[in-house]
């Protein structure tokens, strides 16, 4: 331990300004008249952990990770002999902490069908009936016009962008259940939408690390610093490429982009005068920086052949007034 906790759940004096409730106080421990240390490591592996369910009825294999804690402290004297009224101690702490983690994701897909231009979809008794949208002549409200009059056929920056930045799915059980990830809620048919379920990379990593110096100007007077460093960096499933299509990404194989980069850090000086037998006087200064950020690749670049569209969503009446958006 690197620390020594003191928590009070009843109001705090006035040194702690207003603050009510509890409060709680983390001392560093300092360095001794001789050197110790210690070492410690966690290794935490699910290699022998059973696969699901879902996982196996779709061939998706065991999402596989691991995450390691390990760390070591030490302190003692810097200088054996006085100087300035007395010794110099020196601590530290580091701990780090490695979570290849890993989930499964699924996500709603064109299945081959509707690639193709082919729909299913079921009539009033509820039996499937294929439109296909290119040479069907199955369509209309009397189900005997042609579904593409106009002998257009499918969309082909539409079939470029399904074939090239959409795996195929491997999961068609989808049907009636919600799909993880960014469509949490949304239900795929089963069969014009099918699901895609892979393994997605979250790996979460960190670094503590704690160095405390001490210094005794004789037995009434005691000089103290401590520099907190800490760094995180945890990946999210907020933004999930499958399609290969950022840089180093591969067709069919899930990368999480967004990452949350965290990095405080703290300094703190003061120095401990022991006035009489009751009395004493603290001064100390202290500096706490705090960084985050959410690290995005935001959104995808669109085919440029595409163009733009103006999208008249509903009109209506209120009272006298007539609402229209755009």
């Amino acid at each position: 331990m690197c620390s020594s906790d003191l928590v009070n759940t009843t109001n705090q004096t006035a040194d702690f300004n207003s603050s009510a409730g509890a409060q709680v106080q983390v001392v560093t421990k300092r360095g001794t008249n001789s050197w110790h240390g210690t070492g410690y490591e966690y290794y935490f592996d699910n290699h022998l952990n059973a696969n699901t369910f879902d996982n196996n009825f779709s061939g998706t294999p065991l999402a596989s990770y691991h995450y390691n804690r390990f760390g070591g402290a030490g302190g003692g004297p810097i200088i054996s002999k006085k100087i300035l009224g007395g010794k110099t101690y020196f601590f530290g702490n580091y701990e780090g902490f490695r979570w290849n983690n890993s989930e499964t994701y699924e996500v709603a897909v064109p299945s081959a069908n509707m690639r193709a231009g082919i729909l299913t979809f079921p009539d009033a008794s509820g039996n499937p009936i294929q439109y296909n949208l290119n040479t069907g002549t199955n369509c209309g409200p009397t189900g005997n016009v042609a579904c593409d009059p106009r002998g257009l056929g499918i969309n082909p920056l539409v079939q470029q962008m399904w074939n090239k930045f959409e795996p195929m799915g491997n999961d068609p059980t989808c049907a009636g259940t919600a799909v993880t990830g960014p469509l949490t809620g949304t239900r795929c048919d089963g069969v014009n939408e099918i699901g895609f379920k892979g393994n997605v990379a979250v790996p979460y990593t960190s670094n503590f690390a704690v160095a405390r110096l001490d210094h005794d100007f004789g037995p009434k007077w005691h000089f103290t610093s401590s520099y907190r460093y800490y760094k995180l960096l945890k990946s999210t499933t907020n933004q999930v490429d499958a399609g290969g299509f950022f840089s180093g990404d591969t067709l069919g194989t899930f990368s999480a982009l967004s990452v949350r980069p965290q990095q405080p850090w703290y300094f703190v000086a003061g120095v401990t005068t022991n006035i009489t037998s009751s009395t004493t006087n603290d001064f100390h200064y202290s500096y706490l920086r705090n960084y985050w950020s959410w690290s995005n690749p935001g959104g995808v670049n669109q085919f440029p052949q595409l163009g733009g569209a103006l999208e008249r969503s509903e009109e209506r009446r209120v009272g006298k007034e007539c609402r229209s958006r755009w």
